[in-house]
């Protein structure tokens, strides 16, 4: 995973850079008490953070959205995973230096003095965000919880209005109902949704596709559903669906843009 450098004067002929990085202390774990987080993002005023100078290359991951709509097309599904894949990346010994950190280490025979060691990585980093509002933790690209989701969204866009500080004590009727929203999430676990939604047994004869708009005050929300003819029944599935809130006048100034 990692390796020292043993010669520690800067190369001339590839990238340097050192990465930030901080103990995070998880005493609730019980195989890992503390993990070591590294921050390419930060950067001096004036300079480049690492990620601004990483080439990212090619998205090779297929659409998350069309990946669950194929899975639920067939009758027999395969699902398959690897351990650990991001660390089994390998760089190549010209590029590692871009991924150099400090490390302190106790000097030999010492039992209070620390010297600063080099290490470099040898495989591609994998990192950690922490998830920052209640709506980010559900992940729903299909739209299955988009009813639940848009009473959040909503109550999000109640609270902008009050225009006030992260530290802020909200309003008492919004944390009311925000506590209710919030008791309901160990419901969805009770969600049922079926996975196929054409049978590719080859006796349907005619396949339609069925969407619904509508909107509010508040919001407003589409749904398609998958009907299907066949030889001896009509079966009707849930496609996909998108809410949004409704955007206030408040929220747009006289630029057209968001204020």
């Amino acid at each position: 995973m990692i390796e020292r450098v043993l010669q520690t004067e800067k190369p001339t002929d590839r990238a340097v850079f050192y990465l930030p990085h901080q103990s995070v202390f998880r005493q609730e774990s019980l195989t890992t008490k503390m993990l070591i987080v590294f921050d390419a993002s930060s950067h001096e005023n004036g300079q480049l953070a690492h990620n601004e100078c990483i080439w990212s290359g090619a998205n090779l991951n297929p659409n998350i959205f069309h990946l669950i709509i194929y899975f639920r097309l067939n009758t027999i599904a395969i699902t398959a995973d690897i351990e650990c894949a991001f660390l089994q990346i390998s760089l190549r010994d010209e590029d590692r230096d871009a991924i150099r950190f400090l490390f302190p280490e106790l000097e030999p025979n010492k039992t209070d003095s620390y010297k600063l060691q080099v290490y470099r990585f040898k495989h591609v980093m994998f990192g950690v965000k922490i998830c920052a509002s209640s709506a980010d933790k559900i992940y729903d690209p299909i739209g299955f919880l988009s009813p639940y989701t848009i009473r959040l969204k909503c109550l999000l866009q109640e609270l902008w209005l009050w225009k006030l500080a992260w530290d802020d004590e909200i309003p008492p009727d919004i944390y009311a109902t925000w506590s209710q929203w919030w008791s309901e999430v160990p419901l969805l676990s009770e969600l049922k949704i079926p996975r196929m939604i054409l049978n590719s047994g080859g006796d349907s004869c005619d396949v339609q596709i069925y969407t619904f708009f509508d909107a509010s005050q508040k919001a407003h929300g589409a749904a398609a559903f998958l009907r299907v003819k066949y030889k001896d029944r009509i079966g009707v599935n849930f496609v996909t669906s998108k809410s949004s809130e409704k955007i206030i006048p408040a929220q747009i100034g006289t630029d057209g843009c968001f204020t």
